[in-house]
């Protein structure tokens, strides 16, 4: 047979035709077989298991590492972190300058040092006497004098301290900070009138502007040992 069907023998026995017994036909087993797409399917699920497996055991191992990293290494970065800022810092424009022999022999501005000692310009101008702004934004501008009533300058009533700023945009100095002083002389030479006046404060500076120092009197500056008078200013 050609369907591939296997049938019985088939015996006839003489009186009993009647009862031949019908068997049914045996069919060959049928085996079920696994495409190509559910092949690589199982190798891949195979796969994504062992690299879970494998990325859990190097995880537990820098656990581990990282537990036993000293304390010090996180003080050291971040030891590292400041100083990087402090670098940044640095190069912001500011200047410091002190008192000198020549500080109250300026025209409208009091003349200062600006090299000697400890006295320095970084990423500003330093002009007759002036602070020259190159970088805009917004600084910290501070100047401190020390006065002293000399027996005869002791009819002088008051005394000014002033910062000023010069800009392109407007014709005339602009006073930005001041402090008014009334000296005063006793009887004799020890209880000559004597005080120091500090003034600060935060300004916004654009390229070309200008700041400089005025006391008047200025016969009252007391410039000796460059501690007594300074000026300067820094950018935030």
């Amino acid at each position: 047979m050609g369907d591939g069907v296997i049938y019985p023998s088939v015996f006839f026995v003489e009186g009993q035709g009647d009862r031949i017994p019908i068997v049914p036909p045996r069919r060959k087993p049928h085996t079920r077989q696994c495409s190509p797409g559910q092949l690589v399917l199982a190798v891949l699920v195979s796969l994504a298991l062992v690299g879970v497996a494998v990325e859990g055991y190097y995880l537990l191992r820098l656990q581990g590492v990282l537990g036993q990293v000293p304390a010090h290494a996180a003080a050291e970065a971040l030891a590292e972190k400041v100083i990087q800022e402090r670098m940044l810092q640095a190069e912001k424009p500011a200047a410091h300058l002190i008192g000198s022999e020549n500080t109250t022999k300026g025209g409208k501005a009091l003349l200062w040092e600006s090299t000697k000692d400890w006295a320095f310009v970084r990423g500003l101008g330093y002009e007759e006497g002036a602070l020259v702004c190159h970088q805009p934004g917004h600084y910290y501008v501070y100047s401190v004098v020390q006065l002293r009533a000399v027996p005869e300058a002791c009819a002088v009533t008051s005394a000014t301290h002033r910062v000023y700023k010069t800009t392109p945009r407007y014709p005339r100095p602009l006073p930005l900070l001041q402090r008014l002083l009334a000296p005063h002389c006793g009887s004799g030479n020890h209880s000559l009138w004597a005080h120091g006046s500090a003034l600060g404060g935060l300004v916004h500076l654009t390229p070309h502007d200008r700041l400089y120092v005025d006391v008047k009197p200025r016969h009252l500056l007391q410039v000796r040992d460059g501690t007594r008078s300074v000026f300067g200013a820094f950018m935030l």
